[in-house]
C-alpha cells in the first residue's frame, strides 16, 4: 500500500524510526549537557579564580621584592617545584630580591603560598586562601590585601612535605 507515488509506506516507516532515533539522541545529549553543566561551569570558574588569585598575589609579591626582582616561577597543582625551589634558595643565598608562588590544595580551599625577598634582605610570606580567613590579631607589618595575607618570615624557608617552600604557614598546608 502506498501513501503516494513518491512516499511509499516502507520509506515512511524508516523515516519514522530515524526521527525517533534522532529525538532520543538529542534528548540524551541535552540531558548529559545539563547534568555536566554545573561541573563544567565550576571547573571554568575555578581556573579563572586561580588565575585572578595568582595575579593578585604576584602583584603583592612584586610590590615587596621590587620590579627588578627575579621571578622564580609559579608552580601549579601537580607541577614540579624543584627548579623554583632551587632558584629561591640561590637568590636567598645571594641576597638577591626574588618571588615565587605555589598552588596548594588546602583542607577545604585553594591556596597560593608565596615568598618574596625585598632589597633589604627581609623575607616575606604570602598566602592566598580562596575561603578567606581570620584577620584578627594581625599586627604591622602583617597585612591583608584582598584575600592575600602577608607577613615577614621569622626564620628561613623550608621545603614542606608537599614540595613547596614555606616559612610561616602551618606545615599541614
Amino acid at each position: 500500500m502506498k501513501l503516494s507515488r513518491w512516499f511509499p509506506v516502507t520509506h515512511w516507516l524508516w523515516a519514522r524510526r530515524a526521527v525517533v532515533a534522532y529525538v532520543v539522541l538529542a534528548t540524551a545529549l541535552l540531558g548529559a549537557a545539563v547534568y555536566k553543566a554545573p561541573e563544567l561551569a565550576y571547573l571554568c570558574n575555578d581556573w579563572l579564580n586561580r588565575e585572578k588569585a595568582w595575579r593578585t598575589e604576584r602583584w603583592e609579591l612584586i610590590s615587596i621584592a621590587g620590579e627588578k626582582a627575579k621571578d622564580c616561577g609559579y608552580i601549579r597543582f601537580g607541577g614540579k617545584p624543584e627548579k623554583a625551589n632551587s632558584c629561591a634558595f640561590e637568590s636567598l643565598a645571594a641576597r638577591q630580591p626574588f618571588y615565587v608562588g605555589y598552588d596548594v590544595q588546602g583542607k577545604d580551599s585553594h591556596l597560593i603560598v608565596g615568598l618574596a625577598l625585598d632589597s633589604s634582605g627581609q623575607l616575606y610570606s604570602a598566602l592566598f586562601d580562596s575561603q578567606g580567613g581570620e584577620t584578627l590579631g594581625l599586627k604591622p607589618p602583617e597585612r591583608v590585601v584582598g584575600q592575600v595575607y602577608i607577613k615577614p618570615c621569622a626564620h628561613a624557608p623550608e621545603v614542606t612535605p608537599r614540595g613547596y617552600l614555606s616559612c610561616e604557614w602551618p606545615k599541614g598546608w
